[in-house]
């Protein structure tokens, strides 16, 4: 049973020999190390890729290596744990160089929260990551929203817009990058020109 390179595994459903279940044991490390170092993958997210590889999400049974007993391990779980464990897989580390990554190109806080989410993250390391940036620059979101809305505001697509159709526009475009509806609001009322004229933004 060589899995030293296989894309998938396929684990009889049997008991395993010693052998098999060490060639599956390795090759599980080998393949969640790789997706950790490379692409700085999440404990939750790695673990479903190993059950997509084929790694069942249950225990499997296995010889002891003297034949003298039967054992179980589930395989993926147990791995993932491991690496934790040896810090191969640091959440926080891999958590913080995404989040920064993503405010760099000035995302908003609800948008890298939803994205880490679906990236497995835990909402703990979320939430600490966030707030480590947050405390050194507390008005980083207000400050991705006016580079955003400023973007917006001077595409011809919006200029060309009647005042009534700008507000709706800019309410569900910034929206949809995860900021409030409130925050959005606050930046419309202390920008009543942009609403009430149909000049182009050269004047605003």
């Amino acid at each position: 049973m060589g899995f030293k390179k296989a894309k998938q595994v396929d684990v009889p459903d049997r008991v395993l020999s010693y052998e098999e279940f060490t060639a599956l044991w390795n090759h599980a490390v080998s393949s969640a190390t790789w997706q950790a170092e490379n692409y700085l993958r999440s404990a939750g997210d790695i673990l479903d890729r190993l059950y997509r590889k084929g790694y069942p999400n249950e225990p499997v049974e296995y010889y002891s290596k003297d034949k003298s007993d039967i054992l179980s391990c589930d395989i993926a779980d147990e791995v993932v744990n491991h690496l934790v464990e040896k810090k191969v897989i640091d959440e926080k580390e891999f958590a913080l160089d995404k989040i920064l990554s993503m405010i760099y190109s000035g995302k908003s806080v609800n948008h890298i929260r939803q994205k880490m989410r679906q990236k497995r993250f835990r909402d703990d390391v979320i939430e600490t990551c966030i707030n480590e940036h947050l405390k050194n620059n507390p008005e980083y979101n207000n400050k991705s929203l006016n580079r955003h809305i400023e973007i917006m505001t001077r595409s011809p697509s919006f200029t060309r817009l009647d005042p009534v159709k700008r507000k709706d526009r800019l309410i569900r475009s910034m929206s949809s990058k995860g900021f409030s509806v409130s925050d959005t609001l606050s930046w419309i009322g202390s920008h009543p020109e942009m609403f009430t004229s149909q000049g182009n933004n050269e004047e605003w």
